[in-house]
């Protein structure tokens, strides 16, 4: 199956798939504020490196948070996120450990999540960047989940 993310445009004002605009839409018409997808934050369906990765994690959906527009205006940060869903080589594939992005709202967020798991197993940022990766079981963003569990 072809990446259907290698379709999403790398700016504008909306980082929703054609293919799911109109669910979208739909989606966010009967929902909360909070609980609306955001439209202007760029999806995370994964994060990590699929070949490299040894420990999994599976995940609801992205939250989002103002830090994360604040980490957007960072171009490093920005190509990081779109060249992890291209599954393009990082040295950080799992991004938000890579330590230029420590204080964008994704960096933040993960590493006070992963804390433990990378005190336990005392891996330093870059060999756990390689062998992490989350699986989103719904790739857009919203401030508080409504999506059915």
């Amino acid at each position: 199956m072809p990446n259907p993310w290698l379709k999403l445009a790398e700016s504008g004002d909306c980082y929703v798939l054609d293919i799911d605009r109109p669910a979208i839409k739909a989606y966010n018409e009967s929902k909360t504020d909070e609980a609306r997808v955001v439209t202007d934050s760029i999806p995370e369906p994964f994060i990590g490196c699929p070949d490299s990765a040894r420990v999994l994690l599976l995940n609801l959906n992205p939250g989002h948070s103002e830090g994360d527009r604040q980490g957007y205006m960072n171009r490093e940060f920005r190509n990081a996120m779109f060249a992890n869903l291209r599954h393009e080589s990082q040295e950080f594939p799992f991004y938000p450990l890579n330590p230029r992005f420590s204080s964008t709202g994704a960096g933040r967020w993960w590493r006070t999540h992963i804390r433990k798991l990378q005190e336990e197993t005392r891996l330093d940022d870059v060999t756990l960047a390689n062998r992490l990766i989350v699986i989103e079981w719904f790739p857009y963003h919203s401030v508080k989940s409504a999506l059915p569990t």
